[in-house]
């Protein structure tokens, strides 16, 4: 009987060394997306620039006004070539 538990205990033991592993190399759920806003999507502009920026531009730290995107552009904004937003 101790004999099948501790192979029941180290098969467990094993499959979750086996699943930690294989998941370590994995890119985080949590990981920003670089790809395009899409033109509903919101954009910061700032009190003096020209161009419409990601939330997390360092260009936009110190004022930082959200705007939907095609409103951004209709104005006259022009996307900024750091944040590629």
């Amino acid at each position: 009987m101790k004999k099948v538990i501790g192979i029941v205990a180290l098969t467990c033991i094993l499959f979750t060394l086996s699943t930690f592993f294989t998941s370590c190399g994995k890119e985080s759920p949590s990981t920003p997306s670089l790809q395009p806003l899409g033109l509903d999507d919101t954009v910061y502009i700032t009190n003096t620039g020209s161009m419409y920026h990601r939330g997390d531009c360092q260009y936009v730290q110190n004022s930082k006004i959200a705007i939907i995107k095609k409103d951004a552009i209709a104005r006259g904004y022009t996307a900024c070539s750091v944040c590629k937003p």
